[in-house]
């Protein structure tokens, strides 16, 4: 008897989850959100220059389990991209797991199966079909949380437990992100369960502290060499230059630049972020001055008035931002639900918690929008942990912590608020998502071409404009093929060993210790110690625009310092790339 209802525990979730995963593969092919989940699975699988387990923004020790995968495994297997699936699936089991078995019997079981898939597909559809690694991370984190503030004895903190662990893993600063929240929910079961021991329930928090804490001591030493150390602060500068402060170029910022011994030319090239064609000795110091001009500039505002804007400006997107729906309206209608609940409770103690997380929360948010820093992934992110954490409240809220079985009056209406939520809310999520697969189906369709252009001419090499493929990505489950176990250099090979045949210019791979030992092997055979000599003395080396969109090629004449020649033309679609070469 105790066995069968072990399996049912355990089946039941799992079967809605397989099905659920399954449909979801059905109607859309999981495909990477944007090319950063492309460049970690090539370095990890080899497809870009070798086997290599350090990527930097995924963590080393689970960078070198998937890494060691590729290497031992027979055939051409994406243990990326399943991990990818399999991290999702994880979550997604994690909800339903405690839409089964943590909701009162009072509540017919069908009801919070229900709410729990709809929610599914408002919040986690779009980063299971188009993932990227940060939404991944907050997916697990989300569950995690959920799991724990739904636990109703200290046992059950153990799963709760690695699904944060799992988080930090997959990424740092998600999980830095997600501390917060976890000390409210601890806080929070604190208040509502006077069962738990104390002691037992500060043993598991002092373990879970021990274990993250180990996870980030080796994280960081497997990551302390001094290549890597360069690479860490040259990516920080070029990440606060693209992605934070942007490259001012109005006459002021001009002047200040020439003062700075930077001409306009150099600015130039920063600006196509095609900063491999720059001298590799002065493009540091000229980020840093960029950097350091943004930031003092917008120093000049004022503190306080920085923050005013923030606050209005995350005001906005919360109340009347259309890019953010449905996420912020499920977010405010989860609020008044966990309100209602609380204040029904008549114990106020309940408000300590939920008043924390509001606040903490919108601190979050503000200090994003004061830094510059809130891409969608990472706001599409905060929004899945905010809302899987409330969703915990109401769950305890509406199963009176599991202990009683009827519900009351409000109880009920809080459920069906929610069921009503997450209805609206799935609706337009789905739309929304149907929306930017097409977007990201179309580009693939397009710059798919180019990508075949280049491996049908792997005796050249070519690199790539930033903007001429920087939406490119592919679908999670496909191998790559240029794998080293089942791609052949043919012709005369520009690198020793079997990877892919180009490079871009641009992007958080500049200074890799792996793209320099690429970058080092390419150059070393061409005889040649910079891109731009390369280009001039190997006809076989080429770069890659495409038409209408990044670097000019007049821009790239006075670079290289020869005459580009379009020596070919890819027709792909709707877009034109165009291949030149320098080499007279």
């Amino acid at each position: 008897m105790q066995i069968n209802m072990q399996i049912k525990k355990i089946g039941i979730p799992l079967c809605i989850t397989v099905i659920l995963a399954a449909i979801f593969m059905l109607i859309y092919t999981p495909t990477y959100a944007i090319n950063d989940d492309l460049m970690i699975e090539g370095i990890l699988s080899g497809s870009y220059f070798k086997v290599y387990p350090y990527t930097y923004y995924f963590s080393a020790p689970l960078g070198l389990l998937i890494s060691v995968l590729y290497s031992i495994s027979i055939g051409n297997i994406p243990w990326f991209g399943l991990f990818i699936i399999g991290a999702n699936i994880c979550s997604i089991y994690a909800i339903e797991y405690v839409a089964v078995n943590r909701v009162c019997e009072g509540i017919k079981k069908l009801i919070p199966i229900f709410i729990s898939i709809i929610m599914i597909l408002c919040l986690q559809f779009q980063g299971f079909v188009l993932p990227h690694y940060t939404v991944v991370a907050a997916s697990l984190g989300a569950a995690g949380l959920l799991l724990f503030i739904t636990t109703r004895n200290e046992k059950q903190f153990v799963a709760p437990i690695i699904f944060f662990i799992m988080t930090y893993l997959v990424r740092e600063n998600v999980f830095f992100m997600l501390v917060p929240f976890i000390g409210i929910a601890f806080i929070y079961l604190l208040v509502v369960n006077k069962n738990y021991s104390l002691k037992k329930y500060f043993l598991y928090a002092i373990s879970f502290i021990v274990i993250a804490g180990a996870m980030i001591l080796l994280n960081h030493l497997m990551g302390n060499s001094a290549k890597w150390n360069n690479y860490k602060q040259f990516n920080k500068i070029r990440t606060d230059v693209y992605d934070y402060t942007g490259v001012p170029d109005d006459d002021e910022a001009l002047a200040y630049y020439l003062s700075k011994d930077i001409d306009e030319s150099d600015i130039d090239l920063i600006k196509s972020y095609n900063i491999t064609l720059a001298s590799q000795e002065t493009i540091k110091d000229e980020l840093e001055v960029i950097a350091k001009y943004a930031y003092d500039k917008k120093n000049e505002t004022g503190f306080k008035t920085r923050l005013k804007e923030a606050i209005i400006a995350y005001k906005y997107r919360l109340f009347n931002e259309t890019t953010d729906a449905p996420y912020n309206y499920i977010l405010l209608a989860l609020y008044a639900i966990v309100l209602l609940l609380a204040v029904s409770s008549k114990n106020l103690s309940r408000l300590i918690p939920i008043v924390l997380l509001g606040v903490g929360g919108r601190m979050i948010w503000i200090y994003l929008f004061f830094a510059g820093r809130y891409p969608e992934r990472v706001t599409m992110s905060l929004y899945i942990m905010e809302s899987l954490l409330l969703m915990g409240i109401i769950i305890r809220h509406i199963t009176n912590d599991g202990m009683v079985q009827k519900t009351t009056i409000i109880q009920k209406a809080a459920i069906i608020g929610v069921g009503v939520a997450f209805i609206l809310g799935s609706v337009q999520a789905v739309s929304k998502l149907d929306v930017e697969y097409s977007k990201v189906y179309n580009t693939n369709s397009s710059d798919d071409m180019l990508y075949s252009y280049m491996y049908d001419h792997l005796e050249d090499f070519y690199f790539l404009d930033v903007y001429a493929t920087v939406s490119r990505t592919k679908p999670v489950l496909e191998a790559s093929r240029y794998s080293p176990k089942n791609y052949k250099m043919q012709g005369a090979s520009l690198i020793s060993h079997e990877c892919e045949n180009y490079m871009l210019l641009g992007g958080w791979m500049v200074a890799h210790p792996l793209y320099n030992d690429k970058l080092d092997q390419i150059l070393s055979n061409a005889g040649e110690n910079t891109v731009c000599g390369a280009l001039l003395a190997n006809n076989s080396f080429h770069i890659v625009v495409k038409d209408g969109v990044g670097a000019d090629p007049d821009e790239l004449s006075r670079v290289v310092g020869a005459k580009a020649r379009v020596v070919d033309s890819i027709e792909a679609g709707d877009e034109t790339f165009y291949v030149y070469s320098f080499c007279e």
